[in-house]
């Protein structure tokens, strides 16, 4: 009955400029959504051509089986209809054709201003986005969005407008769970969308997304909840090549991350799931993770003996994947200048063993025929270490400043290394004494 009289209320239009398929999607999508009237129009091929001219009985019996799809309830991210929604679309129809009915003459400008204001009561609390119900991505994150890309922009402009309306989010309930329901919804779509890459997330949308990590040393469960979405659409996004240098060209991405990382001991909780996203993001951005910074700071990590095990785990991860990858004239220019060039061959030649026995050796006392490593050389590291981190931290905090480091012109702990041996090829000579079957890199030169 409903969806007959819709098509009643449009071929009762008698005004000549007014083509009845026009007139009826029209209604239909503001009452039934764009989206069903989309598919009702390539399900059943109805065109223009078919129906121009067509009599009422004629496309009511071409639309028969929607009519039939009405009766039931459905459930979509486009689309919710039930016994409620069919109450209310039948009553607002049946005014409407009784006016209809009682004129002459009915022209289009009166259609738009008799339900430009018509609205669900069951929709009314509802969170739509990009005409997508937020709750039903939510419920069923395998639903088919048409257009994820554009549900997710929606839905950062969204973000943008709750952090700027509200200072407060944890003090402003509706505002919280709403900020909770869109990120949710967003990396659902970045998780379990077939086929959508986020590869083309533009800048303004991980700024947008940066703004919900907090910077505190305790962190409340719905700060958690917020933290726990955005760095888990972050790491999804690592897994897109494209998306990789994405995020660490945003300069909001990479402050986010030093600030957080260079106080490893502050919240467990962020450093957690920053060292995550480092990880992710290793192996496609080297230079980039040199340059800002990154390097030093997770350098400083790994040889900090304050900081938890599995961050320090998670930094020799990182560390030891970007060495691997250098030439050798990139590891003695810059990570040299603040960690022995032997102790990063040992990190290096690890690859494949053990990462929690190889990080924990690193705090170890060791000594060969290149390198005496005690807990004298340890603190000048770390001394360097923090140095240069303070610097970065420094930088990741001020307003408008990019991140860049530059490489010391020389070497800041070779000084320390070995000292007081004598070093012939970068072997010290009392060592080798001790142990002459000790096996060389590089023979003596004969010159020495």
């Amino acid at each position: 009955m409903t969806f007959r009289n819709l098509c009643g209320l449009t071929f009762r239009n008698k005004s000549p400029a007014a083509e009845p398929l026009k007139t009826f999607g029209e209604l239909s999508k503001r009452l039934l959504s764009k989206y069903i009237m989309n598919q009702v129009m390539l399900d059943l091929a109805v065109s223009e051509d078919k129906v121009k001219g067509a009599g009422m009985k004629s496309l009511v019996g071409t639309l028969q089986p929607t009519c039939e799809k009405l009766a039931r309830d459905i459930e979509l991210p486009y689309f919710i209809w039930n016994a409620e929604t069919r109450k209310e679309m039948a009553q607002v129809l049946e005014k409407q054709v009784a006016l209809v009915l009682s004129k002459a003459r009915v022209d289009d400008e009166y259609f738009t201003k008799a339900l430009a204001e018509f609205e669900y009561a069951a929709y009314r609390n509802e969170l739509i986005v990009d005409g997508v119900f937020v709750k039903m991505i939510n419920k069923d994150p395998y639903m088919r969005v048409e257009e994820p890309f554009d549900f997710i922009i929606a839905a950062v402009q969204e973000l943008d407008k709750s952090l700027a309306a509200v200072k407060d989010l944890e003090q402003n309930k509706p505002e919280l769970d709403k900020v909770v329901s869109l990120l949710d919804a967003i990396n659902n779509l970045v998780i379990y969308q077939k086929g959508f890459e986020l590869g083309s997330l533009p800048q303004p949308a991980v700024k947008t997304l940066c703004k919900f990590v907090p910077f505190t040393e305790v962190l409340s469960k719905p700060a958690e909840q917020v933290c726990s979405y955005v760095f888990s659409i972050f790491l999804e996004a690592a897994k897109e090549p494209k998306q990789v240098l994405s995020l660490v060209d945003c300069e909001d991405f990479c402050k986010t991350l030093l600030h957080i990382l260079c106080n490893p001991t502050k919240n467990d909780f962020l450093v957690k799931r920053a060292m995550g996203c480092l990880e992710g993001i290793a192996g496609g951005c080297d230079q980039t993770l040199m340059s800002r910074g990154f390097v030093v700071v997770l350098l400083r990590i790994l040889f900090d003996e304050a900081c938890p095990k599995p961050h320090r785990v998670g930094s020799f991860r990182v560390v030891q994947g970007v060495l691997s990858r250098q030439r050798a004239d990139d590891k003695a220019s810059y990570f040299a200048c603040f960690v022995p060039k032997h102790m990063l061959e040992r990190i290096t030649e690890q690859s494949g063993a053990n990462e929690e026995d190889s990080a924990a050796s690193l705090l170890k006392d060791q000594a060969d025929i290149y390198l005496t490593w005690n807990a004298e050389l340890r603190a000048k590291t770390m001394e360097a270490l923090l140095a240069e981190t303070k610097k970065v931290e420094e930088w990741a905090t001020e307003p408008g400043r990019p991140v860049w480091i530059d490489i010391p012109k020389e070497p800041v702990i070779e000084q320390y290394v070995n000292r007081g041996e004598v070093v012939v090829a970068e072997v010290v000579l009392s060592r080798y004494i001790s142990f002459p079957v000790a096996k060389l890199k590089v023979p003596l030169l004969s010159e020495h």
